[in-house]
């Protein structure tokens, strides 16, 4: 293995636990900012003299409408309890649809797909002779370093699941198990996650609720209310 497809690997796997932890950054923000921006909306409709439940009833379908791409439909969260469903509109003051529908592009299973987690597979194995509650002796372990690989243990688990191999990796250095050594796979597949994270994370910026988060002043959150309502409801409140 030529030493720099090793680094080009690394490069990889910093660059997909980077964004990964972004998208997750990202997504908190927005969710955070969901209350707020729902007290801001349900004051600036009170200063107009607006029934909120009165315009999401009359606009019913235009709102159902207006839910991102993939989004579940039936039982969406009412806008007149929380404003979670503005992290389902898009922002259509920022990107294209054609910008959007990209994001939202099927994203089909490669052969490496499955390769590659069956070698993590075979990793996670490895770190589980290591962490498993039931190989913990307590004679060879004291209570924290069990608490410890346990901890490791299930997150171990979950980043199968999620296929977050980064993480598998990490764990599996601080044991000193050895990786699985098909490097050019790996930095293949990582790479279209990775342009596959980046879409997300673009997506979750074009939220109303990431973008209230981003306002610094009263009149820049009541432009970004009054676009919601323009779009929500045809006109401009």
């Amino acid at each position: 293995m030529s030493l720099y497809k090793k680094l080009k690997w690394k490069k990889a796997v910093n660059e997909f636990k980077f964004v990964t932890e972004e998208l997750k950054l990202v997504k908190s923000i927005g969710r955070s900012a969901a209350a707020d921006f729902q007290e801001h909306y349900e004051k600036y409709l009170q200063s107009k003299a607006l029934d909120l439940h009165q315009l999401n009833k009359e606009n019913k379908k235009r709102i159902k409408s207006q839910l991102r791409p993939g989004a579940p439909q039936e039982g969406a969260p009412s806008l007149r309890k929380t404003s979670t469903c503005t992290d389902l509109v898009v922002y259509t003051g920022v990107y294209s649809e054609e910008e959007i529908e990209e994001v939202e592009a099927d994203y089909t299973v490669s052969q490496d797909d499955v390769e590659l987690h069956e070698a993590f597979a075979k990793l996670f194995k490895k770190i589980a002779m290591e962490t498993h509650p039931d190989k913990l002796n307590i004679y060879d372990y004291d209570f924290l370093e069990r608490q410890e690989r346990i901890r490791d243990f299930n997150d171990a688990n979950g980043a199968l699941a999620e296929r977050q191999y980064f993480t598998l990796i990490e764990i599996a250095e601080k044991y000193e198990i050895s990786l699985p050594r098909n490097y050019g796979q790996q930095s293949r597949w990582m790479k279209r996650q990775i342009k596959k994270i980046k879409n997300q994370i673009n997506q979750e910026k074009q939220t109303y609720n990431y973008i209230f988060s981003e306002a610094e002043t009263d009149e820049e959150r009541t432009k970004i209310i009054q676009d919601f309502t323009q779009q929500m409801f045809g006109r401009r409140l």
